[in-house]
This record gives structure tokens, C-alpha cells and sequence, in this order.
């Protein structure tokens, strides 16, 4: 009897200890996981923004600036394998990396953020050696030349590498200048911002009726910083289709001037904008001659813009932009027009793209953008905003000064189908909505073709 209390006592110890090491061993597994989900969720949750701002490579030679656009993503990257010549590449944004198409490839650069850092991968590369998991370390996170509470009207870069900047308040409170490097704004005008619409002068030249007639618009925005005048210009010129822009430094004292001409494929914007601001007064202190339904057309032509495309964008640039277009057409000199016209449509985007060429000597080598048609189900965006399936009270609203300027109705398509409407800004050139059941169903920038 003794011996088997004894052999009892020893079985339930035991059981205990066995009992206790499985209770620890799980409570020690618990303890894994629940480290292991601490980790998890304390690790830095994956952000878009994360991407924005000015990267450097490690060895110093390469960077890349990454800006938000109205759609996605704008690159650009410099290298000094390529002499720090600019290179602007349209980013998507893909399984938590920014997907572009470079040098005649689809998807072949990449962009990930790793670490606090960014991995760039160029691949393929045409005839280079591939570039793959380049490390580049973020050396400024902050758009010194468009402000949180501001709208940038016109922008681009000179030839010498620097970048201009026209900025707004989003309520109108000022106007301002900025000049200088991506990296840093050299200078900035004016320092005081209460009567800065007063500081600046803006004049213009309209003179329609196209080749024919020579037409131009020919636009200046002036302001003075003590000796210095400077005079920022956004010229079109109909013969030639010929864009200028730049800006001039004129030393009043010394009867010095120095001209510095910007890069036509960086302009973003226009100073024709600046027409609806009956604040800005004109060099001879005059209020600005109102916009009327006859100049409209123009006025929209080279103001407004489709996602990053406007009228007047070299087909080079358009490809830099979106790639190989899925149909490309060709449809030979048009002898009535005198123009020879080229098509691009990008069927995913639902998105069709008409070039012009008006130059006889060099035909087919200088095609430009002249109409953008959008329709499907295209998320592309006007410059207000308007899209394919926004509601007609949204046109009306977003777009109520061009109305009111060229007294437009929302009227329907009578020589068409009769379940179309449509509101027209502008006459033979300008902007176009196409609506369905009050949606809208087409949108048209160029001169209007009623298909």
C-alpha cells in the first residue's frame, strides 16, 4: 500500500511538471507571436508621399526629383553620365512601387521605397547595361517653389538649368516670383505679399485669323527690383506654330540687357491666365481688356490642359510621356488645310491624340498637338477637374466664368444624335463637353470635330 502512494504521488508530479512546461512553452509561443505583431504593426505603414522630394545617389553623380501630378507621378532624373540633361518620365503607381516607360520600353523603370530610401531600376535599357536597385537617399522633402495655399500659373526651365516659378494664392490674396536651382530659390519677389498684385504689370497682343493673317499672342508679365526691370514672356505664333517663352533682365542704369530662354517642353501653364484677373493692371495702368467669345477659343487653347497634355506639346514629348500609342495613323497632307495631320490613340487610356504639321519644308518632322479627345471611361482630368462621368452642375460650376464670357448654354447636339447635349467654349477652337443622361460622355480640347 505504501508503495503504491508512493508510486501515485510520483505519477501526479508528474503530470504537473509536464503540465506546467506545456503551459510555458505556450505561453512563451503566445509571447513570439505577439512580438512578432508588435513588429509588424509598428513598422512604418507604406506612404505615397513617402516618394515625393529630391534624391541623390550614393556615389553623388545622379538624382532624381519626384513631384505629384494631376494624375500620378512626375520623374525627373539627371545623371552625369548623360551631362545632368533633364529626363521626364510619367510614374503609375503599381504594387506599392512607381511604374514608367522609358526609352521605348513598357514597365522597364521602376521605383521603390526601401528603408527610408529608394531604389531606382532601369530595365531593360535599349543597348545600355541596365541600371538595377540604384540606392538613392532623400536630401529635401519640400516644394520651395508652390507653397501649400498657392496654385502654380506658369512655370518652366531656362536653358541654363534654372526653374521660374508664378504662383497664386489660392484665394487671390497675392501674386509671386520664384527663381532659382530645383534644389533652392534664389530669389523671390515680392517680400512683402499685402500689395503684390500692385508690383506686377501684365500686357498682351491678340491677333487671330491664323496663318493667313500672321496670327500671335504675345504675352508679358513685368516687375521691377530696384535698377533691374524683368519681363517674363509666353509668345505663339500661328505661322510656323512656333512657341516662345523666357524671360528678360533689363539693367535700366546701364542700358544692359540679358536674355534667358526657357525650354518650350518644360512650360507648364500659361501667363494668358492671367487675363481673368481684373487686379492685375496692364504696364500703362490700364485694367486689361476683357476676354470676349471671339478670343475664348484661344485663350482655352492655351490655358487648359487634359492630365499633363496641352495643345502645342511635341510628339516627342507626348511619347516621353505615355509610350507607344496602341494605333498610330497617318493620314498624309490635307491640301484644303495646308496641314499634314498624324493620330495617336491609346485604347487603355481611352485616349486619342491629333497632330499637326504645318511646316512645308520640313514636313512630318515637326508634328504638334492641335486636338485630345478623352471618352469611355478615361479617369484623365481637365485643368478644373471635370472628367468623363461628372455631372453636368459640376461643368457649369467649375467652368462658370468661360461660360458667362462666351454666353454658353448647355444645348443639344441638333445635328446629331439627339441624346447628346453639349456645353461649346469657345467657337472653331476651345473646350468641349459631350454629356449623356447629364454626364458627361466626351471631352474635346483642339478645334471641334463633331464626332
Amino acid at each position: 500500500m505504501h508503495t503504491f502512494l508512493k508510486f501515485f504521488v510520483l505519477l501526479f508530479s508528474l503530470f504537473l511538471f509536464i503540465s506546467c512546461k506545456d503551459g510555458t512553452s505556450k505561453a512563451l509561443e503566445n509571447k513570439a507571436l505577439l512580438a512578432e505583431t508588435n513588429i509588424v504593426s509598428s513598422s512604418k505603414k507604406f506612404n505615397l508621399n513617402d516618394f515625393l522630394g529630391l534624391w541623390q545617389s550614393e556615389n553623388g553623380e545622379d538624382a532624381i526629383r519626384i513631384e505629384k501630378n494631376d494624375a500620378d507621378f512626375l520623374l525627373i532624373w539627371k545623371s552625369k553620365a548623360d551631362n545632368y540633361e533633364p529626363h521626364y518620365i510619367n510614374c503609375s503607381v503599381k504594387e506599392n512601387q512607381l511604374v514608367g516607360d522609358y526609352y521605348g520600353h513598357k514597365g522597364n523603370l521602376k521605383v521603390e521605397f526601401q528603408n527610408n530610401n529608394l531604389l531606382f531600376t532601369i530595365s531593360p535599357f535599349a543597348e545600355f547595361a541596365p541600371i538595377v536597385n540604384q540606392k538613392f537617399t532623400l536630401i529635401n522633402t519640400t516644394n520651395n517653389y508652390i507653397k501649400p495655399n498657392e496654385v502654380e500659373l506658369y512655370s518652366f526651365r531656362t536653358f541654363e538649368g534654372k526653374k521660374l516659378s508664378v504662383c497664386k494664392d489660392t484665394l487671390d490674396k497675392y501674386l509671386i516670383y520664384r527663381y532659382g536651382t530645383e534644389e533652392k530659390v534664389e530669389l523671390e519677389f515680392p517680400k512683402d505679399k499685402s500689395k503684390s498684385w500692385d508690383l506686377f504689370r501684365y500686357n498682351y497682343y491678340l491677333r487671330g485669323g491664323g496663318i493667313q493673317n500672321e496670327g500671335m499672342d504675345e504675352n508679358i508679365l513685368s516687375f521691377t527690383i530696384g535698377k533691374y526691370e524683368y519681363k517674363i514672356y509666353d509668345n505663339y505664333y500661328s505661322r510656323g506654330e512656333l512657341y516662345e517663352t523666357g524671360i528678360v533682365v533689363f539693367d535700366v542704369e546701364n542700358y544692359v540687357e540679358k536674355t534667358f530662354k526657357g525650354e518650350i517642353d518644360s512650360k507648364k501653364g500659361s501667363l494668358v491666365s492671367l487675363r481673368k484677373y481684373d487686379i492685375l493692371q496692364e504696364n500703362e495702368g490700364k485694367k486689361r481688356t476683357h476676354l470676349t467669345a471671339d478670343n475664348l477659343g484661344t485663350y482655352l487653347l492655351l490655358t487648359e490642359n487634359i492630365g499633363d497634355l496641352s495643345i502645342g506639346m511635341t510628339k516627342s514629348n507626348v511619347l516621353k510621356f505615355l509610350g507607344e500609342p496602341d494605333k498610330k495613323i497617318d493620314d498624309g497632307r490635307n491640301e484644303h488645310l495646308g496641314e499634314h495631320f498624324y493620330y495617336f490613340q491609346y485604347t487603355k487610356l481611352n485616349l486619342s491624340i491629333t497632330f499637326n504639321d504645318h511646316d512645308f519644308q520640313n514636313e512630318g518632322k515637326n508634328f504638334k498637338v492641335c486636338n485630345i479627345d478623352i471618352y469611355g471611361n478615361s479617369k484623365l482630368k481637365t485643368k478644373n477637374s471635370i472628367t468623363i462621368g461628372s455631372k453636368v452642375e459640376e461643368v457649369k460650376k467649375a467652368y462658370k466664368w468661360e461660360m458667362g464670357i462666351g454666353n454658353t448654354t448647355y444645348e443639344k447636339h441638333d445635328w446629331d444624335d439627339q441624346n447628346l447635349k453639349f456645353i461649346h467654349l469657345g467657337d472653331i477652337d476651345g473646350l468641349k463637353f459631350i454629356f449623356k443622361k447629364d454626364k458627361v460622355f466626351k471631352i474635346q480640347l483642339g478645334t471641334f470635330q463633331w464626332n
